[in-house]
């Protein structure tokens, strides 16, 4: 339960309050490949996610789906669908066996009052959200496609990323197809577009294997426009 303290929304607060305020939330675990949230389904609950990982994806008509966002623990699920009385946008799925805390829209407000800083951690973290959303939008209507992939690459980093001496291997396979479909753009396209990375010396690709030699330099080259 130790990831539990290092959720933003108790930024501040002490362990034995975090404790006294989350004594009363219920414990869920999904499975790998269940849903926390369903697309078109009105949420009234946030999700705690405090072990494993979770995919954001998008469901057409025609019921293609594509994986857009993957968060790991800690991270707090529902922080916008709870404050609207609206069909939530996508569904999210555990990408591996999850543990959570779940909380109702009711108990939500209620714990927020409950402390000032609560209050101005959870408006933070809504300002940061909002920001980040919109830094990623903006890369994917202006950016080259090489700037989407580099962004994908680096989110893929952060979830399964593994340090090693020659820089930070993703361990996870990663095919061009799934890249192709995460993007919304032709496979050819994104070959193109990682041979370039690989020219560039900020990928190295060994089949579905890559390693990302300067983390750094990906991320300026994923946000080159907006930083």
């Amino acid at each position: 339960m130790s990831k539990l303290y290092e959720f933003k929304l108790f930024s501040g607060l002490n362990h034995e309050t975090v404790d006294r305020l989350t004594q009363g939330f219920a414990r869920k675990k999904y499975k790998k490949g269940e849903a926390l949230f369903k697309q078109g389904t009105k949420e009234d609950q946030i999700f705690l996610l405090i072990e494993g990982r979770v995919g954001v994806q998008a469901e057409s008509k025609e019921g293609h789906k594509t994986t857009f966002i993957f968060h790991e623990a800690p991270y707090l699920l529902g922080m916008i669908e709870i404050w609207k009385d609206r069909p939530s946008l996508a569904n999210v799925i555990a990408m591996e066996t999850c543990s959570t805390l779940v909380l109702n829209k009711k108990d939500y407000l209620k714990l927020l009052q409950s402390s000032h800083q609560l209050s101005i951690n959870a408006v933070k973290m809504l300002s940061n959200m909002i920001y980040y959303t919109a830094r990623d939008q903006h890369v994917r209507m202006f950016g080259q496609v090489d700037h989407l992939i580099a962004n994908t690459l680096c989110s893929f980093a952060r979830l399964y990323g593994e340090e090693r001496e020659d820089g930070i291997l993703i361990r996870r396979e990663i095919s061009k197809s799934e890249l192709a479909l995460i993007l919304g753009i032709a496979r050819r396209t994104v070959i193109r577009a990682l041979q370039d990375l690989e020219k560039e010396g900020l990928i190295q690709m060994n089949g579905k294997e890559v390693v990302l030699p300067d983390l750094i330099a990906l991320q300026r080259k994923a946000f080159a426009l907006v930083i």
